[in-house]
């Protein structure tokens, strides 16, 4: 698919279209660069204009040599996908094909700890995530506790936000909160990690059921 699109690059004169399309992919290359860290879906801004330009390789005469180099590229880039997928197509559940794509268990455990977040708290209560695990909050249906769904600001790889230590602590004595769950390690080290690691053991009940998440109901 890049050779096409790179083909269609070339036939697609100079004019609007072209600089539309260069300015998506510059846009669509910087957020993908501007991470320090990769995951396959960093690259989803990237599909729609890199299929744009591969199928302008298809538009123009109809010229047998042509059209014979495009459909060979075509082949064996679907040859590719195929052999690149063939272990997703083959892994037995969703947990699984997480772990082929990822590398990591906090995607492929995500459901069954949302499961144990519905079973110990009400659609009221909030949820206290300590880690970069969003979807723990769409998967169980529950509101976060903080504006802060990641913790990026307070662990040093982003610049700290003004507040937000507060907000985020307010967070976690929060009545309202049902559920914490440490989805990352704890630096006792930092002031603010270590208050939550002398208050998890004080308010809540640890459960290491669904690695590697740790679990815990707010004690009653």
């Amino acid at each position: 698919s890049i050779l096409l699109a790179a083909w269609g690059w070339q036939r697609l004169g100079p004019g609007r279209l072209r600089r539309a399309l260069g300015a998506w992919l510059a846009v669509a290359l910087i957020l993908l660069l501007a991470s320090p860290r990769f995951y396959p879906h960093y690259a989803i801004g990237l599909l729609a204009p890199v299929a744009a330009l591969a199928g302008l390789a298809f538009i123009g005469p109809l010229n047998a040599r042509a059209w014979l180099g495009r459909g060979g590229i075509l082949a064996l880039a679907l040859l590719g996908w195929g052999v690149c997928n063939a272990p997703l197509w083959s892994a037995p559940d969703g947990a699984a094909r997480s772990r082929l794509i990822y590398g990591l268990d906090n995607f492929a455990q995500a459901p069954k700890a949302a499961e144990w977040i519905r079973a110990h708290s009400s659609p009221q209560q909030r949820l206290f995530v300590w880690g970069d695990e969003a979807e723990l909050y769409y998967l169980s249906r529950r509101a976060p506790s903080s504006r802060f769904l990641f913790t990026y600001p307070f662990t040093g790889e982003a610049p700290p936000w003004p507040g937000g230590a507060d907000d985020f602590r307010r967070g976690l004595h929060a009545p309202g909160v049902g559920v914490a769950v440490l989805a990352k390690p704890l630096n006792p080290n930092d002031p603010l990690q270590a208050e939550i690691l002398m208050t998890l053991p004080a308010h809540f009940d640890g459960d290491t059921s669904v690695p590697p998440y740790i679990l815990g109901r707010v004690r009653r």
